[in-house]
């Protein structure tokens, strides 16, 4: 019995230490977690980016030269004049006047041999101002859908690289000047002057409210025009690639009554419409009564195209809607818009800024490819601006104050082959702007008859 007392010292030693132990052991216990690393989108191109010089650009330029008028749609002749504005600068940009009516706006517009470039809506100066540099910081507030380079030396002028040049708004009738500092300023007006005859002959409608339009004259052909898509239904796994963030976890519903299909994760929803070859990409993300500006919305919705690949051919900077917090990007082939025939398709890509983030992206899902044709076996002759202007004032009952503008595009249909294939067949026509909206002319009211059609 004498070793009992020494026994159980001993086993409370051994558990105290034992306790000892494993609490440093737990103190001290760190898991080997792995590491949960952020899932990205896939990186799937589906198309080249492009730079807001490539999007954001004129539809049309038109020179004044001896009050003669002479423009081009052509991409490469507009391109010539933005690279030089790349390489140029802008300085000393002031209001001319806050409220002025379109005769005296058009009065000072072609004062002077002039370069004019005509966009589709108003163009931020924020967001132009990567196109043309300013010497000054970034210019806010300021919007223009005209903008003029005079060919003329300017007045007073202090540097000899330095011409004169205006920013036109239609909508708020705003007229702004400005310096623009150009390298080589004699030789890129000689350059223009020679390259005048190049460009179409050009004429000046005046409308019953003082907007003068610019339309083209003379004999007007043009071909009409077929582009296939391959693989259509492919493209639809791209998308989904692209835009989801776990392409994995997306869930599929398809509706063969209607042909649309459902893409769905716990964030957003993709819709495919098959008939149409258009998609809408929503987020479920709640609607916000926040604004962001303009230039922003631009800006924004460009990366987002870019990123996700989506600039699958010719789209073009259309307009931008600040109530709605939309930028609208429209399709151009050969150096023209093209408008769908039916609202059976779509031929713009709409971006929809929600809570600083996408809520809606709808956009067509074929890529044109061009079809090897000869295009002298089915040329079209089109009416001039002048009878085009003529026939909606008087057969179509267009008010002539709501005629905003004239230019000329391709209206769109499309037909199914066996093999899977998709014909886009693109039909050359005039389209006129009222209350902000392109309208189509159906080809065959746009068209010259046999009859010539009032062309004397």
């Amino acid at each position: 019995m004498k070793y009992i007392e020494p026994i159980k010292t001993f086993v409370l030693i051994v558990l105290v230490l034992l306790s000892v132990t494993l609490t440093f052991s737990i103190w001290s216990y760190s898991p080997n977690y792995q590491t949960i690393e952020k899932t990205e989108p896939m990186n799937v191109v589906i198309d080249k980016k492009k730079t807001i010089s490539q999007v954001v650009k004129p539809y049309e330029m038109v020179v004044q030269h001896d009050d003669t008028f002479r423009g081009t749609v052509k991409t490469e002749h507009i391109d010539g004049v933005y690279n030089v504005l790349k390489d140029s600068q802008l300085s000393d940009l002031s209001m001319i006047s806050e409220k002025l009516s379109y005769e005296k706006m058009y009065a000072l517009m072609t004062a002077n041999d002039s370069i004019s470039l005509m966009f589709s809506d108003e163009v931020p100066m924020s967001i132009f101002q990567s196109i043309l540099p300013t010497v000054n910081k970034k210019v806010s507030g300021i919007e223009f859908s005209q903008m003029m380079i005079s060919l003329k030396k300017p007045e007073n002028r202090i540097n000899d690289n330095e011409l004169d040049v205006y920013f036109a708004s239609s909508d708020t009738h705003e007229l702004y000047s400005a310096k623009l500092h150009i390298k080589k300023s004699e030789e890129f007006v000689a350059q223009q002057l020679k390259n005048m005859p190049k460009y179409d002959k050009y004429s000046v409608i005046e409308t019953s409210n003082g907007r003068m339009l610019y339309v083209l004259d003379g004999k007007l052909e043009f071909a009409k025009q077929q582009y296939f898509a391959r693989n259509v239904s492919s493209k639809i796994e791209e998308f989904k690639n692209a835009l989801f963030t776990n392409p994995k976890i997306v869930k599929t519903s398809q509706d063969s009554m209607t042909n649309i299909d459902k893409y769905s994760d716990d964030r957003s929803v993709m819709t495919v419409y098959n008939s149409q070859y258009m998609l809408n990409f929503a987020s479920m993300l709640g609607e916000s009564d926040d604004r962001i500006s303009k230039s922003h919305l631009i800006d924004n919705t460009l990366s987002f195209v870019n990123e996700h690949g989506g600039f699958t051919n010719d789209y073009r900077y259309e307009s931008v809607h600040y109530g709605e917090q939309k930028v609208l990007y429209q399709l151009f082939m050969s150096d023209l818009p093209v408008e769908p025939s039916t609202q059976t398709t779509s031929t713009e890509i709409e971006v929809k800024i929600s809570n600083g983030v996408v809520s809606r992206y709808a956009r067509p899902y074929y890529q044109l490819e061009t079809i090897p044709d000869d295009e002298s076996n089915n040329l079209t002759t089109l009416k001039t601006g002048r009878q085009v202007y003529r026939m909606l004032t008087t057969t179509e009952n267009v008010k002539s104050k709501d005629i905003e503008d004239l230019r000329l595009g391709y209206s769109m249909s499309f037909k199914e082959r066996d093999n899977g294939a998709v014909v886009f067949t693109l039909e050359p026509t005039w389209f006129y702007k009222s209350h902000d909206d392109w309208i189509t002319i159906a080809p065959e009211k746009a068209t010259v008859r046999g009859d010539n059609d009032g062309l004397e």
